[in-house]
């Protein structure tokens, strides 16, 4: 006599269950972060040993130098080793947190969650803070004739609203992102640790 019960379903196993978009994140991220460990000890070398710091600030002082380059930048060259030690210690952290999110732990999700938040608050923030790419430009062009100027403008315009439209793009791709990384079925992805 043939039972006519149905047969037992099959529960897929944890690894057939994940969602490939943590998994690409994290592969993603475990690239992007490695590479910028090696980028910024690199960066770290080559200013420790063919631009040191006390060249760099005599050369800095000059007027000529002082006219060319932006505060900001000189800012940025002034303070160039805290700033590639905290762009390295950051990289770390994200490639630790990639790796953890590939493994499922949660408070690497938790933690790409606020990441990714906090660049959406900057991107949003990037639109009324956008820098005046004009201030980058040597005074001397203010004397070139009225058609460079004219292409001039209209290309610092045409960097301006890409740049808008680049923030937008990226703060609604990373709210996507945070919202596929708190619905249900990723959460049950996720062991608490």
């Amino acid at each position: 006599m043939k039972s006519t019960a149905n047969p037992p379903k099959e529960i897929p196993s944890p690894r057939e269950s994940r969602s490939q978009l943590i998994t690409l994140f994290a592969w993603f991220n475990i690239v992007l972060c490695g590479l910028s460990v090696f980028a910024c000890l690199g960066m770290m070398l080559l200013f420790k040993t063919l631009l040191p710091a006390d060249q760099m600030m005599a050369v800095m002082q000059s007027p000529e130098i002082q006219k060319i380059v932006p505060a900001s930048a000189m800012f940025a060259l002034r303070h160039i080793q805290a700033i590639l030690a905290a762009s390295l210690a950051l990289s770390a952290v994200m490639f630790i947190a990639s790796y953890a999110l590939l493994k499922r732990r949660n408070w690497a999700r938790l933690f790409w969650v606020v990441m990714m938040g906090l660049m959406v608050v900057w991107f949003m923030a990037g639109l009324f803070f956008q820098p005046d790419i004009s201030s980058f430009l040597p005074p001397e062009l203010n004397n070139a004739p009225p058609e460079i100027q004219a292409q001039l403008r209209a290309m610092i315009e045409t960097a301006r609203i890409s740049g808008y439209a680049l923030s937008i793009v990226q703060a609604v791709l990373f709210v996507w992102v945070i919202w596929r990384f708190c619905s249900q079925d990723i959460r049950m992805e996720f062991q608490a640790d």
